[in-house]
C-alpha cells in the first residue's frame, strides 16, 4: 500500500522519533556541520531539518514525495532521480545519508546506486547508513516484515555484503527503535 505524503510523514516519518532515533545516533559519531549532505531516498524530506538548508540535497525516486518535501521545506534543496543517476558533480558530496532505504530496494538496483554514491562521494566522504535490520528479536522480525512496505530488510551481514567491493564498512551501533524495530546504524568510505 502507498502513503500519501502527508500520512507517511505524520505517522511514520514524525519529527520527535528523528530527533530521538537518528539525530542522536549520528550526532554520537559525525559532525555534519557545515559539510554538503546527500539524503538518498530523502521522501517526503523529514530528515532536512537535521541539516542547514545550504548543505542539503534531498533525492528520491518518488514524484510526489519530493513535490511535498520541497513545500514543506522550501529552504532545502531537493531533485528528484532519473534512471538511477544523482544530478550532483563528480566528488561533491562528504557525506550520503541513506535513512530506511535500503530496505525497499533489491540488491541488483541498489548496487546501480553504489557506483553513483562512489562517483559523488568527495575521496574522504563517507555514506552513513540507518536501516532495520533482522535481528534475534522474532517478535521484532515478524512485525517489520509485515507491516513494512519495504520488502527487503535484511540482516546485517548482507547490508554490509552489498557494499564490500568498493567500500570499507564500520558498524557503528545496533539498537531497538521503539519496540517494534531494530536498527543498525554504520557508515562506508570508499576504498
Amino acid at each position: 500500500m502507498h502513503l500519501s505524503p502527508y500520512v507517511y510523514n505524520t505517522i511514520l516519518r514524525p519529527k520527535f522519533t528523528i530527533k530521538k532515533y537518528t539525530k542522536k545516533v549520528i550526532e554520537e559519531v559525525f559532525k555534519l556541520e557545515g559539510r554538503k549532505v546527500l539524503d538518498f531516498g530523502s521522501g517526503t524530506g523529514s530528515n532536512a531539518f537535521l541539516f542547514g538548508p545550504k548543505e542539503y540535497l534531498g533525492v528520491d525516486i518518488v514524484k510526489d514525495r519530493i513535490k511535498f518535501a520541497k513545500k514543506r521545506n522550501p529552504n532545502h534543496s531537493f531533485k528528484l532521480i532519473k534512471n538511477n543517476k544523482i544530478l550532483v558533480k563528480d566528488k561533491s558530496i562528504d557525506f550520503i545519508c541513506i535513512f530506511a532505504t535500503i530496505h525497499h530496494i533489491p540488491n541488483n538496483d541498489f548496487k546501480k546506486y553504489l557506483k553513483e554514491f562512489k562517483r559523488i562521494l568527495k575521496n574522504d566522504g563517507q555514506i552513513i547508513v540507518i536501516e532495520p535490520v533482522i535481528s534475534e528479536h522474532k517478535f521484532s522480525n515478524f512485525f517489520m516484515n509485515f507491516f513494512d512496505e519495504g520488502k527487503y530488510i535484511r540482516p546485517e551481514e548482507e547490508y554490509l555484503k552489498l557494499f564490500k567491493k568498493d567500500f570499507i564498512t564500520q558498524v557503528h551501533k545496533r539498537y531497538r527503535k521503539g519496540y517494534f524495530y531494530t536498527e543498525l546504524f554504520f557508515s562506508a568510505k570508499k576504498k
